[in-house]
């Protein structure tokens, strides 16, 4: 479990500099964190149409979701609602 915790850990920081730095162009570093065909859904998404592109910052929490094939993401959504993340969990 330790070993997904680090490699969750180092999605997000390479997630958020990639992101940081040019949206949507990510690094072939994060890219080969993922299995070839992984489900991807964004905070973006997850806002159901309230967060399209601006450039606004939030300051909401928000809950991530990520799912492993072994030690590659399979699944990473974003959620705003940590009810909604932990039922999603338990399925």
């Amino acid at each position: 479990m330790a070993d997904l915790v680090t490699l969750t850990r180092c999605f997000v920081g390479l997630f958020n500099q990639d992101f940081g730095a040019q949206p949507f162009d990510f690094s072939a570093e994060l890219r080969a964190m993922f299995v070839a065909e992984p489900e991807v859904v964004p905070m973006r998404a997850a806002l159901v149409g309230i967060g399209r592109e601006t450039g606004a910052e939030t300051g909401m929490r928000r809950f991530l979701l990520i799912e492993f094939e072994g030690d590659l993401i399979a699944t990473a959504r974003s959620f705003v609602n940590e009810h909604e993340a932990r039922e999603a969990a338990s399925r």
